[in-house]
C-alpha cells in the first residue's frame, strides 16, 4: 500500500490535502492494485474525501472504470449509507445504473448483505430487489416486440424470419415472466418458407384483438430472386385449380403462386418480395386461421382499429396506412403516407395508439442497429397533420459504450391500474477480437416504463434510455413453467427448424428424440431437419447423450451451435466413426483434429460450453470422463455482426441435426438433452479425469 492509499483509507483529508496542493497530478492517479484513487475512497466508504476529490477534480475526474462502474457502484461495496446518500441525493447517481455485466449498485449492496444500505436503496427506487425486473425482459433470439393486452392477460409476439413454426406467442399477468403457449403458422402447407434464405421469411409481427378474435399481421420477406415478366400472365383470378402451363404458376384465392411460393406484382409491374399476412384466432394460443395476404410492398405491418370501428394496415416507409375490411382479410383502399418521420431515415415498425382525442403514431428510426431509436409524432385527426414529439427520440440509447444498444421498434400497452409499458427491440453489445461490437445473443425485448407529460407526450424511462434494473409492474406473478428441454411441451413451443421440415422429422417416446436425417448439408437451403432452440444466456452449458447409429461415409449426426446456412458449427460424429468439429463461416470451413470412437460404443456425451465467445467442445464414452474435442476461443461468426453475408437479424440457436447427403436416409436417436443457462465450466479435459 502506498503513501496515498494510507491516507485515504485512514480518512485523512487534511494529509490528502496537503498532497494535492504540493502536487495536485498526485490523486488523479491510482492505487497499486490500479483503482483510481476516488474509487477507492469510496470502496473505503469515506465520505469526506470523495466528494473533496469530486470537488477538486471536477469534471475530468474518471467517473467509471473499464467495466462501467461508477463510484456508486464501490461505495456499495462499502456499505457507507451517509456515502451512498451523498452521491444519490447530491451527485445524482442511481442505484440502478448497471456496470457492463448490468450490475448495479442496489444488487452489490444486496450481495455483500449491507442491510442498512438495501434498505435505503429500497426507499430511493420504491420498492425491493424482489420486486424489480432486468432488461432484457426476453433474452436471446426475441426480436421486433408487439403487445397486446385482453383483460388481465398479456400477449407478445416476435419475429422467427426463416424459422419453423412461425412467430411465437408468448403470454404473460406481470409483464415481466413470459411464456410461449403457441404460434401464429404452424401448418406446413401454410408457412411458405421452403427455399427461404435465413435473414427473410416472417419479419415484425403485429398482435390486437378486436371483437373476440386475436389478430397477427406479419410480413413475408421473399428472395429477391426476380423473376421475368412473362411469369405473370393475365389478371389473377379466384380460381384454386387454375394453372398456368409452362410457367408453374398457381392461383388460390385470387393469389398467384410459382411452385408453391406467393408472388405479387407491384403497380409498375415489377415483382415485389414482400407480401402482408394476416391469420386470426378466438383464442390467443391458436391455431391460426389459413394467412390472408395483403397484396402491398412493405414491411413491418401492424392493424388499428379506429373509434368508429373502421379497420387499417400501417407499412413502413415512414407511417403508411391503408384500409381493411371489418375482417381483416383483404385491403379496400390504397395507402396513404401519414408520417415520414422525425430522423426521417428507415422510417418502420408504425404502430397507431388514440388517446384522449390524440392520434399517436410511433416509428422506429435510424436502422436496427446501433442508431436505433423509438420516436413518436401525434395528429387530431387519422389522416391529418402529425407534429412531431419535442423529445424525440423517446427511446434510444444515448451512451455509446453501455451494454444495452440497439433500443427501437416499441409498442406501448397500458396495465388496468392506468400505468403505461413499452417493450422495444435492444440488443447487448460485447466487443469481438478485433475491438468492434458484437451482438451474441443477437435481438432481443427490452421493456420500461412509460409515462405522459404535461403537455400530452409520451416519454420512456424518463428519456434515460434503456434501463438495466426497472421497479416492475405492480401485477399478479406470472406462474413458473418449468418445461425439460426434452419434453412434448418445450419440444412443441420451444424448438424449431430453419425452413420446413420433412414431415416425418421427429417424434419424442420414453424421453428418447427420435431425428429423422436431412437430404442435405447444413450450408444448403434444401437442409431440413436441423431441431434448434433459442440460445437464451452469455454464459450455458449444453449436454445431449446420443445413441450411437450405423453411419455411412456421408452420414452425420450431432450438435449444432447454429446461425444461419451461412454460419454454424457442426460438432457430431460422422461416418468415419470418429468425432468432427467443423466451423462454417460463409463459403470456408475449418476444423478440428477428429476423436476416433472406442469400437463397441453405444452412447455418446456431447457437451458445448459457452461463455459469450468462447466455446468448449467435450465428448465422453462413459458419460463420467470428458475429453476436449476442441476448445474455440471466438465464434463471433454466430452474432448479427458475424458476417457480411444474407441478412442477418436473429441469433444463435444450439440444437441437433442429422443428414445423409447422397446416401440412405437414417434415424438419430437423442437422449436427455440439458440446456443450464449461466454455467460455463472452464475446465481441461482428458480422458482420465472427469468434470
Amino acid at each position: 500500500m502506498n503513501l496515498l492509499e494510507s491516507i485515504i483509507q485512514k480518512g485523512d483529508l487534511a494529509q490528502l490535502k496537503k498532497l494535492a496542493h504540493e502536487n495536485p497530478q498526485l490523486i488523479r492517479g491510482a492505487s497499486e492494485n490500479g483503482l483510481p484513487y476516488i474509487f477507492f475512497a469510496a470502496q473505503n466508504g469515506q465520505l469526506a474525501i470523495v466528494r473533496y476529490l469530486l470537488e477538486y477534480i471536477g469534471p475530468d475526474m474518471q467517473l467509471r472504470d473499464a467495466n462501467r462502474r461508477g463510484i456508486l457502484h464501490y461505495a456499495a461495496l462499502s456499505g457507507d449509507v451517509s456515502l451512498c446518500q451523498y452521491l444519490v441525493e447530491r451527485i445524482g447517481m442511481s442505484p440502478t445504473e448497471g456496470d457492463i455485466d448490468l450490475d448495479t449498485p442496489y444488487e452489490i449492496a444486496a450481495r455483500e448483505g449491507h442491510r442498512a444500505l438495501v434498505s435505503y436503496f429500497e426507499s430511493v427506487v420504491g420498492a425491493p430487489l424482489s420486486q424489480m425486473y432486468h432488461n432484457p425482459i426476453r433474452t436471446g433470439f426475441f426480436p421486433d416486440p408487439s403487445i397486446v393486452r385482453v383483460g388481465n392477460d398479456y400477449y407478445m409476439v416476435n419475429s422467427t424470419f426463416a424459422f419453423f413454426p412461425c412467430i411465437p406467442i408468448s403470454h404473460s399477468t406481470d409483464l415481466v415472466h413470459w411464456h410461449i403457449i403457441g404460434h401464429a403458422v404452424t401448418n406446413p402447407e401454410w408457412a411458405m418458407l421452403d427455399g427461404i434464405r435465413s435473414g427473410n421469411g416472417y419479419w415484425a409481427p403485429d398482435i390486437s384483438y378486436h371483437d373476440g378474435r386475436f389478430y397477427i399481421t406479419v410480413t413475408l420477406r421473399l428472395n429477391d430472386d426476380r423473376l421475368p415478366q412473362e411469369a405473370f400472365p393475365g389478371e389473377f383470378v379466384s380460381d384454386d385449380t387454375a394453372e398456368f402451363a409452362g410457367e408453374g404458376i398457381s392461383v388460390r384465392n385470387g393469389h398467384a403462386y410459382k411452385n408453391g411460393r406467393p408472388l405479387l406484382r407491384r403497380s409498375d409491374g415489377l415483382q415485389a418480395y414482400r407480401l402482408q399476412i394476416i391469420v386470426s384466432s378466438d383464442k390467443p394460443e391458436g391455431p391460426y386461421s389459413r394467412p390472408a395476404i395483403i397484396e402491398e410492398d412493405g414491411i413491418d405491418p401492424s392493424l388499428f382499429t379506429d373509434v368508429d370501428g373502421r379497420r387499417y394496415m400501417l407499412l413502413n416507409r415512414g407511417g403508411r396506412i391503408l384500409e381493411l375490411n371489418r375482417d381483416a382479410t383483404r385491403r379496400i383502399s390504397s395507402a396513404e403516407m401519414l408520417y415520414m418521420g422525425d430522423a426521417k431515415r428507415a422510417s418502420e415498425g408504425p404502430h397507431l395508439l388514440y388517446k384522449d382525442g390524440y392520434y399517436y403514431l410511433f416509428l422506429a428510426e435510424g436502422g436496427t442497429g446501433y442508431g436505433h431509436m423509438v420516436t413518436v409524432a401525434r395528429s387530431r385527426t387519422l389522416k391529418g397533420v402529425y407534429e412531431p414529439c419535442p423529445y424525440n427520440p423517446i427511446m434510444t440509447q444515448k451512451d455509446p459504450a453501455a451494454r444495452i444498444q440497439r433500443c427501437g421498434h416499441g409498442d406501448l400497452v397500458q396495465t388496468p391500474d392506468g400505468a403505461w409499458y413499452m417493450v422495444y427491440l435492444c440488443g447487448r453489445k460485447y466487443l469481438g477480437a478485433d475491438g468492434e461490437p458484437r451482438s451474441i445473443l443477437g435481438r432481443e425485448t427490452g421493456m420500461d416504463p412509460v409515462t405522459w407529460t404535461a403537455d400530452g407526450w409520451p416519454i420512456v424511462n424518463q428519456l434515460d434510455g434503456p434501463s438495466a434494473l426497472q421497479k416492475a409492474p405492480d401485477l399478479p406473478i406470472t406462474p413458473a413453467l418449468v418445461y425439460p428441454d426434452f419434453s412434448p411441451e418445450a419440444l412443441r413451443l420451444y424448438w424449431m427448424f430453419p425452413r420446413i421440415p420433412t414431415p416425418d422429422a421427429w417424434s419424442f417416446r420414453d424421453g428418447v428424440l427420435r431425428l429423422a436425417s436431412g437430404p442435405a448439408d447444413l450450408y444448403s437451403l434444401d437442409a431440413k431437419n436441423v431441431f434448434l432452440r433459442r440460445q437464451t444466456d452469455t454464459a450455458f452449458t449444453a449436454d445431449v447423450l446420443m445413441r450411437v447409429p450405423a453411419l455411412r461415409e456421408g452420414q452425420e449426426a450431432g450438435m449444432v451451435c447454429y446461425y444461419d446456412d451461412l454460419t454454424y458449427l457442426k460438432f457430431s460424429l460422422g461416418g468415419d466413426g470418429a468425432v468432427h468439429v467443423i466451423e462454417h463461416v460463409e463459403n470456408k470451413e475449418c476444423t478440428c483434429p477428429p476423436v476416433p470412437v472406442p469400437a463397441g460404443i453405444r452412447h455418446i456425451w456431447f457437451r458445448i460450453m459457452t461463455h459469450v465467445f468462447d466455446r468448449i467442445l467435450a465428448v465422453s464414452f462413459d458419460g463420467t470422463h470428458y475429453q476436449e474435442v476442441a476448445h474455440l476461443p471466438n465464434v463471433d461468426y454466430l452474432c448479427d455482426e458475424g458476417s457480411h453475408q444474407g441478412k442477418r437479424f436473429t441469433g444463435p440457436l444450439v440444437g441437433l441435426y442429422a443428414c445423409h447427403a447422397d446416401q440412405k436416409p437414417f434415424y438419430a436417436e437423442y437422449e436427455d438433452f440439458i440446456y443450464t443457462g449461466g454455467v460455463f465450466l472452464e475446465k481441461s479435459f482428458d480422458t482420465a479425469s472427469g468434470l
